[in-house]
């Protein structure tokens, strides 16, 4: 049936990028090619072949951001990553809605399975106030935080422990 389908893609989707994380040493945390330190240069080409969107690289202060090209409000923009001044990236964040094909989940459908398939220990998150709203958040000993809020997803360095 066409649920089944859906379900199925949804899995695979997050088995391809546990796969893709596990064969890739640069960082605890690969989500579809997408991970803390690599180039802006290469997240931009990632981006880009993963939604077929046109973005720049834009210089704020002395750090750097990827943008999109069209300024259409209408266009809904799936990830957003900023760069330190070495243009590696230091912060990944994540509607996966589409990414996932994870519609029809439930926020915590999406959680257990996203935590599952990366191996992040669900008995180690806390819920913490970021943002003004409640999200779930990992402090990993490799350097990084990760934060869930529904079906968003925030990946940044974390300060030195």
């Amino acid at each position: 049936t066409y649920q089944k389908h859906k379900d199925d893609n949804r899995e695979k989707s997050l088995e391809k990028d546990a796969i893709l994380r596990q064969k890739d040493k640069r960082d605890a945390v690969n989500i579809r090619g997408l991970y803390l330190g690599m180039d802006i240069e290469m997240a931009k080409q990632v981006h880009e072949k993963i939604f077929g969107e046109s973005l720049y690289i834009d210089q704020i202060g002395t750090g750097y951001s990827l943008r999109r090209q069209s300024n259409d409000p209408t266009q809904t923009f799936f990830v957003g990553i900023d760069a330190d001044a070495k243009k590696k990236v230091k912060k990944i964040w994540l509607n996966c809605n589409v990414l996932f094909h994870a519609e029809d989940m439930s926020d915590q459908q999406f959680i257990d399975s996203f935590t599952r398939k990366y191996n992040i220990p669900r008995d180690k998150m806390k819920t913490v106030s970021y943002e003004n709203d409640l999200w779930d958040e990992y402090v990993s000993p490799n350097g990084y935080t990760l934060r869930i809020r529904g079906k968003k997803i925030e990946l940044l360095y974390s300060p030195k422990l």
